[in-house]
């Protein structure tokens, strides 16, 4: 059986959290915390790891992450990189939701709607208005994004390499072959210029015009996009 992976957002809620790691087998965890140690809050969560930790000691490996809990779109990217390694490895990935902070849970599961990742978290049992531990757990369904043309994706995947200061400077990436003197040529300028607007109007990329030309940048919407089906 593949070793098990649980990401876990570190919030306030400790008796979530390792309740709901503890009903599903698991080899090692990777605790998110935040980057900014001034967020309110951070420290608590600080405190509610390091219990995490020491619960865990002898029975499975455990993993401090750094991600932004300000920034939705920067956090998903970086949770769909640490996804991306485990599943790499070998190991199946899930993700707990239990006790995360609303900007965070929401990142999370971004990431495991585009890279189709288990995600999952706990209802409280309550005694006198007390929340004295975990009912039980449940799945949350994931979510299907809008598929984009494949030619709009190919456009996405050459600018998640970097921007382009120009659609020449995008066509040589994407078919350095042509001949600029070509009717090919022209034509795939054509082409691509018709996939651009709708991209932009999308929000997945940006443009900046410069003299004649038009700069393009990928958007951390289209970034995350362009991640889609790990």
């Amino acid at each position: 059986m593949a070793e098990i992976t649980h990401i876990v957002p570190v919030g306030h809620t400790y008796e979530k959290l390792i309740q709901g790691i503890r009903r599903f087998p698991v080899s090692k965890v990777i605790l998110l915390l935040g980057d900014n140690p001034n967020l309110s809050g951070e420290p608590e969560a600080v405190k509610t790891s390091e219990e995490i930790v020491e619960a865990l000691t002898g029975f499975a490996e455990v993993e401090k992450i750094e991600v932004s809990k300000e920034d939705v779109y920067t956090a998903a990217l970086k949770i769909i990189d640490i996804v991306k390694k485990e599943k790499t490895e070998g190991k199946k990935v899930m993700i707990n939701v239990s006790g995360s902070m609303r900007t965070l849970g929401i990142a999370c599961y971004i990431a495991a709607c585009l890279t189709k990742t288990e995600i999952y978290a706990t209802l409280s049992k309550y005694e006198k208005g007390t929340v004295v531990g975990v009912e039980k757990t449940y799945t949350l369904p994931l979510f299907s994004f809008k598929e984009l043309p494949k030619e709009r994706m190919e456009i996405l995947t050459a600018l998640n390499k970097g921007e382009a200061a120009a659609v020449e400077e995008l066509i040589k990436r994407m078919k350095p072959s042509l001949d600029e003197a070509s009717k090919e040529y022209k034509s795939e300028r054509s082409r691509l210029s018709y996939h651009l607007k709708s991209l932009r109007e999308e929000g997945l990329i940006e443009t900046e015009k410069e003299g004649k030309n038009i700069r393009l940048r990928i958007s951390q919407k289209g970034r995350i996009t362009s991640e889609k089906d790990v």
